[in-house]
């Protein structure tokens, strides 16, 4: 049985579509041990953007995010991108299907376009794409996935999100759609106050399984 045309999916990018997430948490980790000794700092900044991070935790160490920067620069630049296991086969399978799709990241514009030239094949997959640049209030507001809603002219009830960090879960569910939890960077434990459902990757995710998200 085929869905309403209205219905819309949205993804978070780090941690759901690519396998990145584990690669920032390791940095901050060092990071936070480094700088202010710290441990598993980088799962304390989870899903916040890097000027977030500045501002709550390096604020009295201004002479660093230069150094900080270059480095993100540089571990991003080096990032394999691989995809998180069935998403890129779950993202085509919904096309195929018509379900329109949007990603909101706490990623900027710039990083956006270096994935996009690294995996051109995922910018074609993707209908709208809404940056950190593009919203006031970054997760764990919820401007950013509102604002993808909006472009899609779909309400709430009509869109399902997949995230997997608690300040990107936190946002999904504030935005009132179906909040569907992807535990790769946290415990389906961790998770489970912040969403509707639960999957530990995308494998044996396809368009019939979607249906089932919606009530």
């Amino acid at each position: 049985m085929n869905m309403p045309k209205n219905r819309v999916v949205i993804f978070d990018f780090d941690g759901v579509i690519m396998d990145t997430e584990t690669i920032y948490t390791k940095f901050w980790d060092e990071k936070g041990e480094e700088y202010l000794g710290l441990s598993d700092f980088g799962d304390t900044v989870k899903g916040m953007t890097d000027h977030v991070i500045y501002d709550k935790y390096f604020s009295k160490i201004p002479d660093l995010k230069p150094v900080l920067d270059k480095a993100i620069s540089k571990l991003e630049a080096d990032m394999p991108m691989n995809y998180i296991k069935g998403s890129k086969a779950f993202i085509e399978d919904l096309r195929a299907n018509g379900i329109r799709i949007g990603m909101a990241t706490s990623s900027d514009n710039k990083k956006m376009k270096m994935v996009f030239s690294k995996r051109p094949e995922l910018s074609g997959l993707i209908d709208k794409c809404v940056t950190v640049n593009e919203v006031e209030h970054p997760k764990p507001h919820p401007e950013s996935y509102i604002k993808a809603m909006k472009h899609f002219g779909v309400a709430p009830k009509d869109t399902v999100i997949f995230e997997d960090s608690i300040s990107g879960l936190t946002a999904a569910r504030d935005s009132g759609a179906i909040v569907v939890g992807v535990a790769s960077t946290n415990t389906r434990e961790q998770i489970a106050p912040y969403c509707d459902f639960i999957i530990n990757d995308f494998s044996h995710m396809n368009y019939a399984k979607l249906q089932e998200f919606f009530v």
